[in-house]
């Protein structure tokens, strides 16, 4: 496997030419999809289901200008295709994990390595950039490790318990002021007081 850290994946996405404020979206989603495993190849799925790379380019052809199949393992590569994707298909739609929200529980260490990456100089980006793909073209391509979901469960579990209180919360205000709350009476004018006024506003 060749799984980078957060700087090398922000660096080669700086690299591709993703903006620093998408960049951190971006370089999240690479957790969830590809555990950072820059050799990653989606497996016993259709080939037109299969992902590739960082980014799960799926399929592997779909963006031939960067690199076809394995030659989308190249970190560099993946980040080009997944930017292409990017601008053509509504943002970050193409990526179920963006749309399930699970890439939520990284954006902290992403924003980190963002904030690294887009901070070096030309000549430390490329040393940043050519390490990265060097580590993944020395690693075998193959299936991604299995994700570990508990910083994401553990989100989830942090929000969904932040809404039952706020309901509960909520339910016991309704409750407590059940009987002691009386709306006002709509009052209706009589026409000829209404048609007096527009007359006063009209006259003059």
């Amino acid at each position: 496997m060749a799984v980078l850290s957060w700087e090398q994946i922000a660096a080669v996405a700086r690299q591709a030419g993703w903006p620093a404020g998408d960049a951190i979206t971006a370089v999240a989603i690479t957790e969830p999809e590809a555990s950072r495993n820059a050799a990653a190849i989606q497996q016993n799925v259709p080939y037109a289901e299969q992902g590739w790379g960082l980014w799960q380019i799926t399929p592997g052809n779909s963006e031939p200008q960067f690199g076809i199949d394995n030659q989308l393992l190249d970190p560099l590569n993946n980040a080009r295709a997944a930017l292409a994707k990017f601008r053509t298909q509504g943002g970050f739609r193409p990526w179920t994990t963006f749309v399930n929200g699970l890439e939520k529980p990284w954006l902290a260490d992403a924003a980190a390595g963002v904030k690294a990456a887009y901070g070096l100089n030309a000549k430390q980006l490329a040393a940043a950039v050519a390490a990265a793909r060097t580590a993944t073209a020395a690693a075998p391509a193959g299936t991604p490790q299995a994700a570990d979901w508990s910083a994401w469960v553990s989100h989830t579990a942090t929000v969904t318990a932040g809404t039952a209180h706020r309901t509960e919360a909520t339910a016991r205000a309704v409750k407590a002021l059940a009987g002691r709350f009386t709306p006002p009476k709509p009052t209706v004018p009589a026409p000829g007081s209404v048609l007096a006024h527009v007359e006063r506003l009209t006259s003059g």
